[in-house]
């Protein structure tokens, strides 16, 4: 992942630690804690709950939305969809190819493979991977004849946020990585000295996170409305069109969703820019709070 990435750095967990354990049980401590707290302080009597997941925040906020009765609906702006979908969108590179002016590449690239005991450790790397789009987007191909300048800005970030926890560990379900999370959940489930039955149980549970639950008694996937910025890294109108828009439309049943484009901003869609202080973030609130209003989420 050397493209995408540069060289990632990342802390691997030791079986037999509490490391270990927490890495192998967070994703359904995560479901928990989100129901739990929904429940305890926005209660199904007294409220509809919109719920946003920036980036890959987007397949756990997607994941949640069918476990708690009072979600109404998801706002997605930059916000990635189901992981199964994430998954797909791995194989279409149309949203690189069309940032950085090249064709689509066509080849299958390999799938991601990330063990669910690796913690991946942020750098300034992960700055410099937007920075380089972003500012191909908004200077065309002139901007790499600030090359250095722009290493600065990046540095300069980098100075100001990496005191803050720098650590993302969602990719087995951002990415649909299936044998990741069975190791995951038979993992815990050794832990928890789980029977036979309670491990395939489990099993069943961790593989379901990055798709929509289905059948009878399932909550239906609430209307979606996604926004993206004009100059994002990931997601671009094409994948939207060819990839995301349709996988949805085959959902049984498919819920409401839209996509719109926005005339500028880039992925951090609260990133100043010229005339735009807090970017796009406040006329996207503006969109949310109309479609609210004005009913987009009733079905």
């Amino acid at each position: 992942m050397r493209l995408r990435y540069g060289t990632r750095t990342l802390a691997r967990a030791r079986p037999g630690t509490r490391f270990y354990d927490r890495m192998a049980a967070w994703p359904v401590a995560f479901e928990a804690g989100m129901k739990e707290a929904l429940r305890r302080h926005l209660p199904e009597s007294d409220y509809s709950i919109y719920v946003t997941g920036h980036s890959t925040g987007g397949p756990m906020v997607f994941m949640i939305s069918q476990r708690v009765p009072n979600i109404a609906g998801v706002i997605a702006v930059e916000n990635s969809p189901f992981g199964f979908i994430q998954e797909a969108q791995h194989d279409w590179s149309g949203a690189l190819g069309k940032v950085a002016g090249f064709e689509r590449v066509t080849k299958k690239r390999s799938p991601r493979s990330d063990p669910f005991n690796e913690l991946y450790i942020r750098t300034w790397r992960d700055r410099a991977r937007y920075a380089g789009p972003e500012a191909l987007g908004q200077e065309g191909p002139q901007a790499l004849m600030r090359l250095p300048w722009l290493m600065e800005e990046v540095f300069d970030w980098w100075d100001k946020t990496k005191a803050r926890p720098q650590f993302k560990a969602e990719y087995i379900i951002t990415h649909n990585i299936v044998a990741s999370l069975e190791a995951a959940a038979r993992a815990a489930a050794t832990r928890l000295k789980m029977s036979e039955d309670e491990t395939a149980a489990l099993v069943k549970h961790y593989l379901g996170f990055p798709y929509p639950q289905s059948g009878g008694g399932a909550k239906p996937v609430p209307p979606v409305l996604f926004c993206i910025s004009k100059d994002s890294r990931d997601h671009s109108p094409e994948v939207y069109q060819e990839v995301v828009l349709p996988m949805f439309a085959k959902l049984d049943p498919a819920p409401k969703v839209r996509v719109t484009r926005w005339g500028a901003g880039v992925h951090t869609y609260h990133k100043a820019e010229p005339d735009l202080p807090l970017g796009i973030a406040p006329p996207v609130a503006e969109f949310y709070v109309h479609a609210i209003q004005e009913g987009y989420f009733v079905v």
